[in-house]
């Protein structure tokens, strides 16, 4: 099943809502970072604060029009839009403070880039865990699942897989989903998916990403996500204040 993203939702592929988790795995260089901001840029911030926790200063990011620098000293937003919070890991004690009131809170949005950088504590089990009946969703992101908490990967309800490269990875991965790490384990799930869907030694084209959607059991293939400047012109259009005409 092919979707092509930024067009009209097709063969069983849905946005996720606000209670659901999202994890997005990928090398370095497969997408995984535009993929994840499109997804963000589709989301219900015009409902709700969601917060980027960006570790890694990307730059993209730092283009987004219309998003609100916070620090881990601000007291939370209550006003729907998108804000940015660029800690390192020498904040560690702040950002667990910080995530607590997020959990105490609700209601926010959280968009992990680089999630193997947020410091594993119990706020971060909690919130994996509980944050569905709190509306507190999570788009994290990572270069490598083994190095991201267990939680992380077993509570998503969306998987989104880029280009991964190591067996331990793609295994971790495969441990929580229909995915295989290599021809080996096709038997038991090739009946159901076509084997360019499951196989993870089945290199997709670069860009293309394989979609599980856990609670409906589906997987999709997905082509390329739109180009950044698309994606930032969505972000600056709905985050642009709209003038009442008297």
């Amino acid at each position: 099943m092919l979707t092509r993203l930024g067009k009209a939702p097709a063969n069983g592929f849905r946005l996720p809502e606000l209670s659901h988790r999202v994890l997005i795995n990928g090398r370095t260089g497969s997408g995984k970072t535009i993929g994840g901001l499109w997804l963000l840029s589709q989301s219900a911030f015009h409902k709700q604060p969601f917060v980027i926790v960006d570790y890694k200063r990307d730059k993209t990011i730092a283009r987004i029009e219309g998003k609100r620098s916070i620090s881990l000293k601000d007291k939370l937003r209550v006003h729907p839009g998108i804000y940015h919070l660029e800690p390192t890991p020498a904040d560690d004690d702040a950002m667990e403070r910080w995530l607590w009131s997020v959990w105490k809170r609700g209601r926010i949005g959280l968009f992990f880039d680089e999630g193997y950088l947020v410091p594993p504590t119990d706020v971060l089990k909690t919130i994996y865990t509980t944050g569905r009946s709190l509306d507190i969703p999570t788009i994290t992101l990572s270069q490598r699942p083994v190095g991201l908490p267990p939680w992380a990967v077993s509570e998503a309800d969306f998987h989104w897989l880029y280009h991964v490269r190591k067996f331990a990875d793609r295994e971790r991965i495969a441990s929580e989903t229909p995915f295989v790490a290599n021809a080996r384990g096709l038997s038991q799930v090739a009946s159901e998916w076509d084997e360019e869907l499951v196989n993870l030694d089945r290199r997709l084209p670069p860009y293309w990403s394989r979609w599980f959607d856990v609670d409906r059991d589906v997987i999709v293939k997905l082509s390329p996500v739109p180009p950044a400047e698309v994606i930032l012109s969505t972000f600056k259009r709905r985050l642009t204040p709209r003038r009442r005409l008297i």
